[in-house]
């Protein structure tokens, strides 16, 4: 008994180190391993259960591997992390009607590949009411304002207050107020939720900078929707707000889940032709409602469309049936991609290899697209 109580807490101390590795690089395949490590640990002390906890085993262990075999034939930005001691880990987010938002104050980043280099380090400047500071928006009153709402691409995720987009289009009109609504992991019903909400957001210009792949958010379906505000669509094709996204139960699961790409590829197959047209459906409805939202206001709503990976469609929509859609509204949509196909999108672009997020000139270059167009709804 004593031997036995040796090995397994000898395979014990090997499953913890195991996972923390694991849980520091955001590996699921390790994670999985230390689990079956931990198992076998119960079956040398539980003779009783032994054959069955070998089976387990077994099974754990044959995941663990097609798990780490998928993370070498297909890397991606799962095999980074960011940096434990930067703001952005440490006490950056808070909870609100719209879903989490920054907390006030001036925040570090770091985000590191699994082998340590530095993918990017940046600084946010974040206003009282939690969203990002644009260099010169709190210049003089009475300027004609324009909203920028959208994703982490708006935000400006990776860069300086002065490289967004929004700021790369303030330093272009400095006459005008430059607004950034745009937040990590928002699609557009948070971008809707914004403008429904009591906040400030009034202003001639309503820019809203999106592609496809909101639609999945817009749908609940990414563990980090949890909390964020949920609409339905109605028989009348509106849409009309429903709850939020997901529950307290189910967000510990869907965080581990979201790291695994077993899971990732059984969720695609489940989701098929009909799950993918409803999220874009919606997607198309939330859309549709911001655009009679500001005309009723008198503003303009202007689309900067961002082109999904031809393959990440799996129904019956495309990138250009969407802005077809989009301009039926009618609404004004301007092809940002920056290439013919995203997936050919110049590494110059791309923050890095393992983080598709725009860099400065991606940012500068998408704002000599839309200038003119901007000015001229801000001077009508």
């Amino acid at each position: 008994m004593k031997q036995r109580a040796i090995w397994a807490l000898g395979l014990l101390l090997l499953a913890a180190t195991i996972s923390f590795l694991a849980f520091g690089q955001r590996n699921f395949g390790g994670l999985l391993a230390g689990v079956a490590v931990s198992l076998a640990a119960c079956a040398v002390l539980l003779r009783p259960l032994r054959t069955l906890l070998t089976m387990v085993v077994s099974i754990v262990l044959a995941l663990a591997f097609v798990e780490l075999g998928l993370g070498w034939l297909q890397p991606d930005s799962a095999q980074t992390h960011y940096d434990r001691d930067s703001d952005y880990v440490k006490h950056y987010w808070s909870q609100t009607d719209i879903g989490s938002i920054p907390r006030p104050g001036v925040h570090t980043t770091r985000k590191l590949a699994a082998n340590g280099e530095l993918i990017y380090a940046a600084t946010y400047t974040i206003g009282d009411d939690g969203f990002r500071v644009t260099p010169g928006s709190d210049g003089p009153k009475g300027r004609p304002r324009a909203n920028f709402l959208g994703c982490s691409v708006t935000f400006g995720e990776g860069l300086n207050d002065g490289d967004t987009f929004p700021a790369r289009i303030g330093s272009k009109l400095p006459q005008a107020q430059i607004k950034n609504y745009g937040i990590h992991g928002y699609g557009m019903h948070q971008a809707l939720a914004i403008l429904e909400s009591g906040r400030d957001t009034s202003g001639k210009l309503n820019f809203v900078l999106t592609a496809p792949w909101h639609a999945e958010r817009s749908a609940c379906l990414p563990s980090f929707a949890l909390g964020s505000p949920r609409y339905r669509r109605l028989a009348d094709g509106g849409v009309q707000r429903d709850g939020v996204c997901g529950s307290i139960a189910y967000y510990p699961a869907a965080r581990v889940l979201s790291l695994s790409r077993i899971y990732s590829l059984v969720k695609q197959a489940v989701q098929g032709r009909e799950g993918q047209d409803t999220q874009i459906d919606l997607y198309l409805a939330l859309i549709q409602r911001m655009a009679e939202l500001s005309r009723s206001r008198q503003q303009t709503l202007m689309i900067g469309f961002m082109k999904a990976d031809t393959k990440w469609f799996t129904g019956s929509f495309s990138n250009e049936k969407i802005m077809q859609r989009i301009r039926a509204m009618p609404v004004e949509v301007i092809d940002l991609t920056l290439s013919e196909k995203p997936e050919d999108s110049p590494e110059k672009y791309r923050l890095h290899k393992l983080d598709a997020h725009p860099t400065a000139l991606a940012n500068e270059d998408r704002a000599a697209l839309v200038i003119d167009r901007i000015r001229d709804a801000l001077t009508r």
